[in-house]
């Protein structure tokens, strides 16, 4: 036998090039992803979709050129979509022409065709075309024709394209079948236009329905608002229907009667019944606290509740109603005792304490806490399932039957798909399991956090392949794409900085950057990166050099040269500068990751200096600041160490709702140099958040100590002392302005208030994160902070400072936009605000 073996085509990459705007909707378009099959066929249909929602954005002269790649030595193609779109055409001429017949006159069909054309589409001659602008348009000529009797109609629609002009001409073409005019009479509360509406909603062949028919929804409709002696005459004439509506009063709840309660204390069921009391009657709003109502009896045990269908009751003629409500509790079930075969020491634990009520929320937690406990004990659980048993006294016997995997699913082997020309000897030291180990989703999820961390992929997907055979083994895919060499991102945008004048603006700066990025040079999932940032204090510029798994070891290392210069505020009240730092240098560093947590260990060379911006007070400035005037405008080298460790536990990064965050750092600086030879400090920093659900609401608090080992305080560089104050740590108090504070006479004879900075360092911040709507919410907050100076000795409980104040969050693509303000509790005479203000992005913790 002779076999000759072919492989299929795969597609390698996709992209979308000669459009700034939208390039990922037409990348959409194409169905295919990068490791699929090429498929002729398909790949057609893709451009034509592509072209198609060009045509419907209003680029109906775009043209969409293909360009295949193929790479013979992998069999794979590379397809690039040149998309020129051209200029966007606009609606030109627009006509209308309504075929007279025996449902139409000649009269009618002008008097529509001009009404239509002056009211509908006139309007529209000149804009932009788009598919979506001209279907608005076509459904507010149905609706009209509707509202004139020609419910039943067809509209055609055939367009004229003018690529010399860019325009697009319409004719549409109305043909009328049938005639039913709808009349309502003596209708006050719901409008003509508003009950044809709501019948064309009900049915969409409405007018071919009997006036009888109609008149019992639409009695419904009143019924719901509180109508409840609504009565309608309804005739079918010739080409008409003609509905006399007497509404009658509308009812007004002002009593509520609640029947067959007595094991729920019966204020805690009218609590729920508030947002219908002395308000007219309405079904939806009955039917939302009946549903409140149900929640309540079934989470304290009551799960056999009935509730008979509401009475509305006349009471007096001044239209007060009572609403009476008939509530069956039956039973109330409690939890009685659990049984888990075989697993004496679970169910030991998981014996309720107490009369705890039987609810399906109490089986879900009770599911969530044995099946942990089960794995904590080494098994591989399968599948959980209740069985309930309920004795005389109404006791659930909660009956677990637990079923554990014959043989532990293991991981199998991995096959890579897609277009990545990595060696599969770095990838395979990117995952996070092994083949024979014992399968658990959360490596999984791991490994794909892994690969899209290393910021050198397009696509990343892990998945278990379907196989017909039920193997222990797992066989894993994972498809890869890489992204493109070469990547420059810009960014631009203003923010609020040092806000000292509460009565102006003078507080907005502009800050603008860029990053280029070139991804996997060496082929080893490696990165180069170079950023550079500009405000008006702050200048930075960084070359990082990233390479992950040297030597198969599970660690990144990672090189990084910077320069950085900042200009410190000072004078309290005043927007001016008070000193300016410049920090140059070079590190190398080692990176080990292990699940939430992070371990990174540092060391290089730093060169910093601080000077003095104006030259006259630099002495009492440096005084003031408790900073020794030698090493003013000199460059001290020092040789550092740092270590951190960081653990993650946070469900989301950016709006944080469960979970923990832990980091802590120990930086040891050496100097390099004889003439900043006593400025040797350790400075240790520990910082821990949590956050709580509690219902709807957020609770969330964090903790911060940091410490400053040190030789002599006044040869610490300004910038790495502590500092209180600000939109993420005092919120009352502007930025670094928590005491203790230095003080010196400018020129002028003025005295002005520095921030001195501290060697200890203790904050807490607590906060109630409190939704409002979908995208906005609130926030109470209470701060408090200690700092300490040079001396313990000093310290007294007036040092120690606080706020309290709330704030607003608007959820945005780049995190909540926060704006906060808080009120100190005591304020000193060198501050002139008792209060401060911050708007910013992202939470204070």
């Amino acid at each position: 036998m002779h076999c000759i073996l072919t492989a299929w085509w795969t597609i390698e990459s996709v992209e979308v090039r000669g459009v700034w705007r939208g390039a990922h909707d037409y990348r959409a378009c194409y169905g295919t992803e990068p490791g699929d099959r090429f498929d002729e066929a398909q790949h057609e249909l893709s451009v034509k979709k592509v072209k198609r929602l060009l045509h419907d954005e209003g680029y109906c002269g775009a043209t969409v050129q293909e360009e295949l790649v193929r790479n013979e030595a992998s069999k794979s193609i590379s397809i690039v979509l040149y998309i020129t779109q051209g200029a966007i055409f606009r609606i030109g001429n627009v006509s209308v022409d309504i075929r007279e017949d025996h449902v139409c006159s000649k009269h009618d069909s002008a008097r529509l065709s001009e009404h239509i054309k002056s009211q509908f589409l006139q309007s529209l001659q000149g804009k932009h075309y788009t598919r979506a602008l001209v279907d608005s348009c076509g459904n507010t000529v149905k609706r009209y024709l509707a509202h004139e009797g020609y419910a039943h109609h067809k509209i055609a629609l055939r367009q004229h394209m003018h690529h010399g002009s860019c325009s697009v001409d319409f004719q549409i073409h109305i043909r009328m079948y049938t005639k039913r005019v709808f009349l309502f009479c003596e209708n006050t509360f719901f409008s003509d236009e508003q009950l044809l509406d709501r019948l064309a909603e009900y049915s969409h062949s409405f007018w071919m329905l009997p006036a009888s028919l109609l008149a019992q929804e639409i009695i419904r409709w009143y019924t719901d608002q509180g109508f409840l002696e609504v009565a309608i005459e309804a005739k079918d004439e010739q080409c008409r229907s003609l509905f006399t509506i007497k509404e009658g009063r509308r009812a007004i709840i002002s009593r509520i009667a609640l029947e067959g309660i007595g094991a729920i204390p019966i204020v805690r069921i009218k609590r729920i019944f508030k947002s219908i009391y002395n308000k007219p009657a309405n079904a939806a709003l009955i039917e939302k606290a009946l549903q409140g109502v149900r929640f309540i009896y079934e989470r304290e045990g009551f799960t056999d509740i009935r509730i008979e269908k509401p009475a509305i009751e006349y009471v007096d003629a001044d239209d007060k109603y009572l609403l009476s409500i008939h509530i069956q509790e039956g039973p109330r079930y409690w939890v009685k005792q659990i049984q888990v075969p075989g697993f004496a020491q679970q169910e030991a634990q998981l014996q309720p304490s107490g009369n705890i009520s039987f609810c399906a929320g109490y089986i879900n937690k009770q599911r969530l806490r044995l099946e942990r406990m089960l794995i904590i004990s080494g098994y591989r659980v399968v599948r959980l399932s209740p069985e309930i048993q309920i004795d005389d006294d109404h006791g659930a016997i909660v009956l677990w039957h637990v079923h554990l995997a014959d043989n532990d699913i293991m991981f199998g082997k991995t096959v890579f798909c897609g277009s990545s020309k990595i060696p599969f000897r770095f990838l395979r030291n990117a995952l996070g399991y092994q083949e024979g180990e014992i399968w658990e989703q959360e490596k999984v999820t791991a490994t794909v956090r892994r690969l899209c961390d290393l910021d050198v992929f397009k696509h990343v997907s892990l998945r278990a392949a379907h196989t017909i055979r039920n193997d222990q083994s797992k066989t894993m895919v994972l498809t890869l794409q890489d992204d493109n060499p070469y990547e420059v991102r810009l960014r631009a945008g203003i923010e609020l900085e040092n806000v000292q004048s509460y009565s102006s603006l003078a507080g907005i700066a502009y800050r603008v950057g860029g990053s280029f990025f070139a991804k996997n040079p060496l082929g080893a999932m490696d990165l180069c990166r170079f950023d550079a940032t500009a405000t008006p204090s702050h200048r930075e510029l960084v070359a990082r050099y990233t390479y992950p798994y040297p030597w198969d070891i599970p660690i990144d290392l990672t090189s990084q040269v910077y320069a950085i210069r900042h200009e410190q505020p000072g004078f309290m009240g005043s927007t001016l500068n008070i000193y300016t730092v410049e920090h140059n240098g070079f590190l190398l560093g080692a990176r080990y990751h292990n699940n939430a947590w992070d371990t990174e260990c540092t060391c290089g060379l730093e060169w910093m200096k601080t000077t003095i911006t104006d030259k006259d007070i630099a002495e009492r400035v440096s005084k003031a600041i408790d900073f020794s005037p030698r090493l003013l405008g000199v460059y001290v080298p020092y040789f550092f160490i740092e270590q951190s460790c960081m653990g993650d536990y946070l469900d989301e990064r950016a709006d944080p709702t469960t979970g923990s965050f832990t980091l802590c750092t120990i930086k040891t600086m050496i100097p390099l140099s004889q003439q900043g030879r006593d400025s040797f400090f350790v400075r240790f920093l520990c910082d821990h958040s949590r956050f709580m659900p509690f219902k709807h609401f957020v609770a969330a608090f964090r903790i911060r100590f940091g410490h400053i080992f040190y030789k002599t305080f006044n040869n610490i560089m300004p910038i790495e002392r502590y500092y209180l104050g600000g939109s993420r740590s005092l919120r009352g108090y502007d930025t670094d302005s928590v005491p203790p504070l230095g003080h010196f006479v400018d020129e002028k004879g003025s005295e002005q208030w520095v921030p001195r900075g501290g060697k200890t360092m203790f904050n807490i911040n607590a906060e109630l994160r409190i939704p409002l709507m979908d995208t906005l919410g609130g926030v109470l907050f209470q701060d408090m902070g200690v700092l300490c100076g040079d001396r313990f000795s000093d310290l007294t409980m007036s040092d120690i400072h606080a706020a309290t104040g709330f704030g607003m969050r608007y959820k945005t693509p780049l995190g909540p936009l926060r704006f906060d303000i808080g009120f100190k509790w005591s304020t000193l005479a060198c501050q002139e605000h008792s209060y401060a203000w911050f708007l910013t992005f992202g939470h204070a913790f």
